[in-house]
Protein backbone atom coordinates (compact mmCIF):
# COMPACT_ATOMS: atom_id res chain seq x y z
CA UNK A 1 0.00 0.00 0.00
CA UNK A 2 1.04 3.44 -0.82
CA UNK A 3 2.26 5.82 2.30
CA UNK A 4 0.41 8.72 2.50
CA UNK A 5 0.80 12.25 3.80
CA UNK A 6 -2.31 12.94 4.46
CA UNK A 7 -2.25 11.88 8.26
CA UNK A 8 -2.67 15.32 10.00
CA UNK A 9 0.72 15.22 12.50
CA UNK A 10 -1.77 16.45 15.50
CA UNK A 11 -3.49 13.14 14.78
CA UNK A 12 -0.31 10.92 14.48
CA UNK A 13 0.87 12.88 18.03
CA UNK A 14 -3.16 12.09 19.34
CA UNK A 15 -3.05 8.59 18.61
CA UNK A 16 0.54 8.08 20.04
CA UNK A 17 -0.74 10.13 23.20
CA UNK A 18 -3.61 7.48 23.64
CA UNK A 19 -1.59 4.61 23.01
CA UNK A 20 0.96 6.08 25.81
CA UNK A 21 -2.36 6.34 28.29
CA UNK A 22 -3.38 3.02 27.73
CA UNK A 23 -0.04 1.55 28.78
CA UNK A 24 0.72 0.25 24.82
CA UNK A 25 4.10 -0.47 23.88
CA UNK A 26 5.53 0.72 20.48
CA UNK A 27 6.96 -2.41 20.22
CA UNK A 28 3.11 -4.15 20.26
CA UNK A 29 2.06 -1.74 17.52
CA UNK A 30 5.14 -2.17 15.67
CA UNK A 31 4.90 -5.75 16.05
CA UNK A 32 1.00 -4.95 15.04
CA UNK A 33 1.07 -3.06 11.69
CA UNK A 34 4.46 -5.63 10.85
CA UNK A 35 7.24 -2.50 10.84
CA UNK A 36 10.69 -1.99 13.37
CA UNK A 37 9.93 0.10 16.18
CA UNK A 38 12.09 2.88 15.35
CA UNK A 39 10.14 3.04 12.31
CA UNK A 40 7.14 3.04 14.67
CA UNK A 41 8.70 6.08 16.59
CA UNK A 42 9.73 7.68 12.90
CA UNK A 43 6.46 7.12 11.57
CA UNK A 44 4.76 8.74 15.09
CA UNK A 45 6.72 11.99 14.50
CA UNK A 46 6.39 12.22 10.81
CA UNK A 47 9.69 11.60 10.38
CA UNK A 48 8.53 9.08 7.34
CA UNK A 49 5.32 8.59 6.06
CA UNK A 50 2.80 6.08 7.53
CA UNK A 51 0.51 4.09 4.83
CA UNK A 52 -3.46 3.99 5.22
CA UNK A 53 -3.28 0.25 6.22
CA UNK A 54 -0.60 1.02 8.90
CA UNK A 55 -2.80 3.56 10.27
CA UNK A 56 -5.63 1.63 10.55
CA UNK A 57 -4.02 -1.53 12.18
CA UNK A 58 -2.13 1.11 14.60
CA UNK A 59 -5.66 2.51 16.08
CA UNK A 60 -7.21 -1.32 15.83
CA UNK A 61 -4.35 -2.38 18.00
CA UNK A 62 -4.64 0.77 20.55
CA UNK A 63 -8.60 0.08 20.28
CA UNK A 64 -9.33 3.13 18.31
CA UNK A 65 -11.72 3.42 15.66
CA UNK A 66 -9.71 4.89 13.06
CA UNK A 67 -12.80 7.56 12.59
CA UNK A 68 -12.41 8.80 16.16
CA UNK A 69 -8.71 9.43 15.81
CA UNK A 70 -10.00 12.33 13.32
CA UNK A 71 -13.22 13.51 16.17
CA UNK A 72 -12.43 16.56 18.10
CA UNK A 73 -15.02 15.48 20.56
CA UNK A 74 -13.18 11.93 21.17
CA UNK A 75 -13.71 11.01 24.70
CA UNK A 76 -10.91 8.34 25.97
CA UNK A 77 -12.81 5.68 27.08
CA UNK A 78 -13.00 4.86 30.81
CA UNK A 79 -10.31 2.34 31.77
CA UNK A 80 -11.92 -0.48 34.24
CA UNK A 81 -10.24 -3.16 35.61
CA UNK A 82 -12.17 -6.36 37.58
CA UNK A 83 -10.55 -8.41 40.38
CA UNK A 84 -8.88 -10.77 37.92
CA UNK A 85 -6.94 -7.07 37.02
CA UNK A 86 -6.02 -6.85 40.24
CA UNK A 87 -4.80 -9.74 41.63
CA UNK A 88 -2.49 -10.01 38.51
CA UNK A 89 -0.85 -6.59 38.70
CA UNK A 90 -0.43 -7.19 42.24
CA UNK A 91 1.45 -10.20 41.71
CA UNK A 92 3.58 -8.87 38.76
CA UNK A 93 4.50 -6.17 40.60
CA UNK A 94 6.21 -8.88 43.53
CA UNK A 95 8.30 -9.93 39.91
CA UNK A 96 11.88 -9.38 38.94
CA UNK A 97 12.04 -7.75 35.11
CA UNK A 98 13.16 -10.91 33.72
CA UNK A 99 10.15 -13.09 34.75
CA UNK A 100 7.97 -10.32 34.36
CA UNK A 101 9.38 -10.21 30.63
CA UNK A 102 8.80 -13.88 30.23
CA UNK A 103 4.89 -13.18 31.44
CA UNK A 104 4.49 -10.06 28.96
CA UNK A 105 5.69 -12.86 26.26
CA UNK A 106 3.68 -15.65 26.74
CA UNK A 107 0.07 -13.04 27.30
CA UNK A 108 1.09 -11.51 23.50
CA UNK A 109 1.38 -15.05 22.28
CA UNK A 110 -1.96 -15.70 23.84
CA UNK A 111 -3.86 -12.77 22.05
CA UNK A 112 -1.77 -13.00 19.00
CA UNK A 113 -3.29 -16.63 18.72
CA UNK A 114 -6.49 -15.51 19.71
CA UNK A 115 -6.85 -12.89 17.19
CA UNK A 116 -5.54 -15.07 14.57
CA UNK A 117 -8.32 -17.61 15.39
CA UNK A 118 -11.19 -14.88 15.86
CA UNK A 119 -11.24 -10.94 15.62
CA UNK A 120 -13.91 -10.53 18.44
CA UNK A 121 -11.97 -10.29 21.63
CA UNK A 122 -13.56 -13.30 24.31
CA UNK A 123 -13.03 -12.13 27.26
CA UNK A 124 -12.85 -16.02 28.35
CA UNK A 125 -9.71 -16.25 26.36
CA UNK A 126 -8.10 -13.37 27.88
CA UNK A 127 -8.71 -14.33 31.49
CA UNK A 128 -7.15 -17.85 30.69
CA UNK A 129 -3.72 -15.97 29.33
CA UNK A 130 -4.25 -14.04 32.46
CA UNK A 131 -4.31 -17.92 34.27
CA UNK A 132 -1.66 -18.61 32.17
CA UNK A 133 0.34 -15.50 33.43
CA UNK A 134 -0.28 -16.32 37.22
CA UNK A 135 0.68 -20.11 36.74
CA UNK A 136 3.68 -18.54 35.04
CA UNK A 137 4.53 -16.28 38.04
CA UNK A 138 4.20 -18.98 40.56
CA UNK A 139 6.58 -21.08 38.76
CA UNK A 140 9.08 -18.51 38.72
CA UNK A 141 8.19 -17.72 42.42
CA UNK A 142 8.84 -21.50 43.07
CA UNK A 143 11.90 -21.75 40.92
CA UNK A 144 13.84 -18.52 42.77
CA UNK A 145 12.71 -19.84 46.12
CA UNK A 146 14.42 -23.30 45.13
CA UNK A 147 17.62 -21.38 43.87
CA UNK A 148 18.29 -19.02 46.76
Amino acid sequence: MKPIDMIPKDILKKISAIRDEKGISQESVAEAIKTPRPNLSKKENCHIPITLGEFIKYCREIGLDPRDAFSEDYKKPEVKYDAIDAEIMRLVKTLPPSSKRDILKNVKKEIKLHRMNNENTDPDMLHKSADSAKNLYHKNKKKAKSSA
